[in-house]
């Protein structure tokens, strides 16, 4: 077990500054370190000015190897949209992380599994399912408007 690491995981949809990006990057070890002690080894996997929609995240494809290869042990990022805006690219993930006992950290919705705790990711499955309905009725009032009032 003294391979494993903590993967601290942040996706940008645009070229962020060096500052920022060691602000936040330093509140992400700064949280490992609140979970899990100081003498933790970390690995940052950043990918910057990439979709959350598009599949060319080479560095989550990294971290996603490392878990598969039982490297991680936990994964912390500031929230849930960082690892995808793609419902089934997070649900892939969510599942794959739950089935190895990966330890997840959201730091704006303050989420937080541990290796007993699957309460995350039924939260992260209401919250998909609540915008998946959003979508549904704004694409169903957006039919309704292109076929005029007789679309009712």
């Amino acid at each position: 077990m003294s391979h494993s690491k903590i993967a601290l995981y942040y996706r940008t949809n645009q070229k962020v500054k060096v500052n920022l990006l060691e602000k936040i990057l330093n509140e992400l070890q700064m949280v490992a370190e609140k979970y899990f002690g100081e003498n933790i080894v970390t690995q940052i996997y950043l990918d910057n000015d990439v979709s959350g929609l598009s599949d060319d995240h080479k560095e989550f494809q990294l971290m996603l190897q490392d878990i598969k290869d039982k490297k991680v042990t936990a994964v912390i990022t500031t929230e849930i949209s960082r690892i995808s805006r793609s419902i089934s690219t997070l649900l892939d993930f969510m599942h794959r992380i739950k089935e190895m006992n990966i330890q997840f950290i959201s730091l704006k919705h303050e989420e937080y599994s541990s290796e007993n705790d699957s309460s995350i990711y039924k939260n992260v499955g209401q919250k998909i399912m609540i915008k998946r309905a959003k979508m549904s009725r704004l694409a169903d009032r957006i039919v309704k408007q292109k076929l005029g009032n007789g679309g009712e």
